[in-house]
């Protein structure tokens, strides 16, 4: 209250940052935890577990992976627009750019011929993108 002000003061625009970026978490880690659940889509299936890649086979949770993480995209892109009270600008967009091609280069690490690389895929690029994510976003409200 002290920094904000009294409750009765918040409007409705002042819960869209949150639940923009809130939406956009949930669909990040839905697309990654789809993704790193292919190495055992074979045992799920096995075991009658409904994982998504035993319910849909690998090839289909990867669309599934892909769909998830555009939607983090546009979420994490949209995130600025949602209330100029957050005054993100350049910074944070360019950094969006570059979890763009992050996400891109994640999903081409994979496929459902070659789960190989699904650990770097997993571990190297989400821990990357959560960096680059807090990164811009602080250095663009801190430059202003």
């Amino acid at each position: 209250m002290a920094i904000r002000g009294p409750a009765s003061a918040m409007v409705w625009n002042d819960w869209w940052p949150p639940l923009v970026l809130a939406l956009g978490i949930a669909a990040w880690v839905t697309g990654f935890d789809i993704i790193y659940a292919c190495q055992d889509a074979e045992y799920d299936a096995g075991e009658g577990l409904h994982s998504v890649p035993a319910r849909f086979g690998i090839p289909g949770a990867l669309r599934l992976a892909m769909v998830s993480h555009s939607f983090m995209l546009v979420a994490l892109f949209a995130l600025p627009f949602v209330s100029p009270l957050l005054d993100l600008g350049w910074i944070y967009l360019s950094g969006m750019v570059v979890v763009a091609i992050m996400v891109i280069r994640q999903h081409l690490l994979v496929s459902p011929t070659d789960l190989g690389r699904v650990n770097e895929a997993f571990f190297n690029a989400n821990a990357w993108i959560s960096v680059i994510v807090l990164a811009a976003g602080s250095l663009d409200t801190v430059s202003r």
